[in-house]
């Protein structure tokens, strides 16, 4: 059984944000938390709880297919 509690690489989720050129406030309320939470992930002051890091992965799989779409068809 997955506890809610995973500790995941809050650095790598801030290399792909800053990649994606989105801003901590943009991602945290897409995925329904605080800026300064998604701040103590990404810099590793806070476990990052299972529920959050899948919210972040979709929310930047799909930002990501968004960017590739739009130079796809520009």
């Amino acid at each position: 059984m997955l506890d809610d509690k995973y500790i995941a690489d809050g650095r790598e989720y801030k290399r792909v944000r800053l990649e994606l050129e989105l801003s901590q406030y943009e991602v945290a309320s897409s995925i329904g938390i605080s800026r300064y939470s998604l701040s103590n992930y990404e810099c590793g002051k806070a476990d990052m709880p299972l529920t959050v890091c899948m919210r972040l992965y979709r929310y930047y799989t799909r930002r990501e297919k968004e960017l590739i779409d739009s130079f796809e068809s520009g």
